[in-house]
């Protein structure tokens, strides 16, 4: 539900400067939902300057509907920048420090 959301309201991310990926249930947690996005300046408009990063955030199944739960994880996405609570999972660290991200230890 939140892919489909995403693919209905593409500018939820691309307001960012951020590009959608995969969305599955997680696979050490099948309770959670994990959303994956590229991130890079000018990516939201086609115009990406340089290599992006990659993002995931892990979306914890908080026990209402699951329909309530996409909504909430789309809202979300509206008022938030998820790169401020997205995890940077991929890219590379000198692009990461360039843009002003901390490389995830042990990648």
């Amino acid at each position: 539900m939140i892919k489909a959301g995403l693919v209905e309201q593409p500018d939820l991310l691309s307001r960012w400067d951020a590009k959608r990926g995969w969305i599955s249930s997680g696979f050490e947690d099948p309770d959670t939902t994990v959303v994956t996005f590229g991130y890079a300046p000018g990516l939201g408009s086609g115009k990406p300057d340089g290599i992006p990063l990659q993002f995931r955030w892990v979306v914890p199944d908080d026990g209402t509907a699951p329909e309530a739960q996409a909504a909430a994880a789309l809202h979300r996405l509206a008022k938030e920048d998820p790169k401020t609570y997205g995890q940077l999972c991929g890219g590379n660290r000198e692009r990461a420090e360039e843009l002003g991200f901390s490389w995830p230890e042990g990648a």
